[in-house]
């Protein structure tokens, strides 16, 4: 494998590095440390010990803090010991070199974040063999020789399993909700960005956007394992929740300061985002711009090609808006987007019945849409078709309100190409005039 490993593998272990906060020296000073408080969860298991997310300082040299000295002589201690009676007390020794072997890799040298509880399930496998030996051999010395003893431990042992069950309930309080674990890792670790964070996709998802705001703009400054990474997940996010609340202004401005940073995962969904906010400011060839670029990262991808299908009709070119309308549908063919864009572009071509067809597909995928119900408005009239145009007026006005038509249309008037999710196509010219007067119309019978 190392032979046919392109370029130099060992090198490449440590790349990791250049996104850490940390230099490999201080990593390995802090890691004594971490052993130390991973030994000291299982001999002392309070609740307070435990958090999902833990704030380490750093340490600039193996005497700062002073903690790194004495945890770095104990880890020191432990293995002597071990390895200096291993003939004599061979579950012990076994149990503790375990413990180290088990660390060996995630606790070293490598460019890691530096402590996560999970690390510590299988290393202190075999630690309490020692402790139950240990028991059952002071248990068997005071059996004969003192009666009062042997009660105490014996009563000791039930005890201390209740004990850390009663702990151990406790502390799966703390693991209730997702809103309670992370609010507990916020005391254990104020410092560290990561919960603020986790709390605020979790009140993100209950529709709690200004708790979730403020939460992310908390974190932005706060520390973080990649640090880069964070504060482009705080920004993207707060961009994300003012673009649910149409304050794209606010949002471009900070999905742009996000895509300055360009970091993770997410960084594509960032950038897709950030394209839907510039439509909506009539950034249309801003907009275009992104989408070439998510387009070169992945061209299969459905939804940059039914965007990118959408902008070129909004451009006028129809026949290169169905080429990748029907790109993005193979791939799914599920997408109430693709189909309503699709079903546009056709009706554009005078493919009424193909575009009606589509549209029925849209709604089927996304019912009650105040967007394809105009797009079916649109499509009827340039049929000349009365009997669906009445129709479809009826199912709009029985379906939605004055006041959801009337946002519509405002919002449209913005300049907004994206309402609700969904993209718009429809062409105000067509349709207003003859929901007006079909308005009209009604008033006009009530009066009567």
């Amino acid at each position: 494998i190392l032979y046919v490993w392109p370029g130099n593998p060992v090198a490449g272990l440590f790349d990791g590095y250049s996104m850490r906060p940390f230099t490999l020296y201080e990593r390995v000073w802090t890691e004594f440390r971490v052993l130390m408080l991973y030994l000291f969860q299982i001999v002392y298991p309070i609740t307070q010990q435990f958090s999902i997310v833990h704030a380490m300082e750093v340490p600039t040299s193996p005497v700062t803090p002073w903690t790194t000295l004495p945890a770095m002589l104990g880890v020191g201690l432990l293995l002597g010991a071990a390895i200096a009676y291993m003939r004599r007390f061979r579950l012990f020794a076994f149990a503790i070199l375990f413990f180290f072997l088990g660390h060996s890799i995630e606790s070293t040298i490598f460019p890691l974040e530096l402590v996560f509880e999970h690390r510590n399930y299988l290393p202190t496998l075999f630690l309490f063999l020692p402790v139950a030996s240990g028991m059952l051999a002071l248990l068997d010395f005071y059996r004969r020789r003192n009666a009062v003893l042997f009660v105490i431990l014996a009563a000791f042992v039930p005890l201390l399993i209740i004990g850390l069950a009663f702990a151990t309930y406790t502390r799966n309080m703390d693991w209730a909700t997702e809103k309670t674990l992370w609010q507990d890792a916020i005391k254990k670790a104020p410092s560290m960005a990561r919960p603020y964070q986790a709390l605020a996709l979790a009140y993100e998802n209950e529709g709690q956007l200004e708790k979730a705001y403020d939460l992310y703009e908390k974190a932005l400054p706060l520390d973080d394992p990649d640090p880069e990474n964070s504060r482009f997940n705080s920004l993207g996010n707060m961009g994300n929740i003012l673009k649910k609340q149409k304050d794209f202004d606010g949002a471009v401005r900070f999905l742009t300061a996000a895509m300055e940073l360009e970091k993770g995962p997410y960084a594509n969904n960032v950038r897709y985002n950030l394209v839907l906010c510039l439509l909506n400011r009539g950034q249309v060839e801003d907009a275009r711009g992104h989408i070439d670029v998510l387009l070169e990262k992945d061209h299969k991808n459905y939804r940059y090609l039914s965007i990118n299908g959408f902008l070129l009709f909004l451009d006028n070119d129809v026949e290169g808006a169905l080429h990748y309308l029907r790109m993005a549908l193979r791939r799914n063919p599920q997408d109430p987007n693709t189909l309503l864009s699709l079903a546009m572009a056709l009706s554009a071509t005078g493919a009424f019945e193909h575009g009606a067809w589509y549209l029925k597909r849209a709604d089927e995928k996304l019912p009650l849409n105040i967007v394809i119900y105009l797009s079916r408005l649109q499509n009827a009239i340039k049929m000349q078709d009365e009997g669906r145009i009445r129709t479809t007026l009826s199912q709009i006005v029985l379906l939605f309100s004055i006041q959801e038509i009337q946002d519509f249309f405002d919002e449209h008037a913005k300049g907004y190409h994206v309402i609700e999710g969904t993209l718009v196509l429809v062409d105000d010219c067509i349709v207003h005039p003859v929901l007006m007067n079909y308005f009209q119309h009604k008033a006009d019978e009530w009066d009567l």
